[in-house]
């Protein structure tokens, strides 16, 4: 099999592209969002993408590649509940969304969808103890980045029923105190 060939099936420079691709489309999303929500969770995916291309470089480059850790600081779902809260501070003003917003946010969901699968597929495939973990965990990332834009996709498209899913009515039981 030639060079080429190997690369094309080699499961680290697939997920290689596969970040370089979210990395371009997370900051071009990002520019061109009106939503500050929308630009600050582009922004974040970026990030996490860039330490993503970081691990897999060095394994690529022919690094033992060792445990992953977990980056310092809040991991992406935190951030994002955290851009989500300060966003919603005031629900009655309602940010605008912008079709090309929603478009961007279905097109970065099946992105991580496909990121998912991959890396899914090599976590459970891979004969390297350290690569298997690595992949795992990036399939875990994946999924978590799916998660949060599914709900800023709801949340653009059906902020009341977003407010609702995330601050649910408190039911007491109906008795009354006697």
């Amino acid at each position: 099999m030639g060079k080429r060939k190997a690369e094309e099936t080699n499961p680290v420079v697939i997920a290689i592209q596969m970040e370089k691709d979210g990395i371009a489309f997370y900051t071009k999303a990002s520019r061109k969002t009106k939503n500050p929500f929308g630009k600050q969770m582009f922004l974040s995916l970026v990030e996490d993408e860039k330490n993503h291309l970081k691990l897999l470089d060095e394994i690529l480059a022919g690094q033992k590649p060792v445990k992953p850790k977990r980056p310092a600081g809040p991991g992406f779902r935190t951030r994002a509940s955290s851009i989500f809260r300060e966003v919603t501070g005031n629900v009655k003003k309602k940010l605008d969304s912008n079709p090309s917003d929603v478009e961007a946010v279905k097109i970065a969901m099946d992105m991580e969808d496909r990121g998912f699968k991959h890396y899914d597929l090599h976590a459970k495939t891979a004969a390297d103890p350290a690569r298997k973990a690595l992949f795992a965990r990036l399939a875990r990332e994946e999924s978590d980045h799916w998660t949060i834009l599914e709900d800023t996709h709801l949340y653009l498209t059906d902020p009341t029923t977003w407010h609702y899913r995330q601050n649910p009515p408190l039911l007491d039981g109906g008795g009354s105190a006697s």
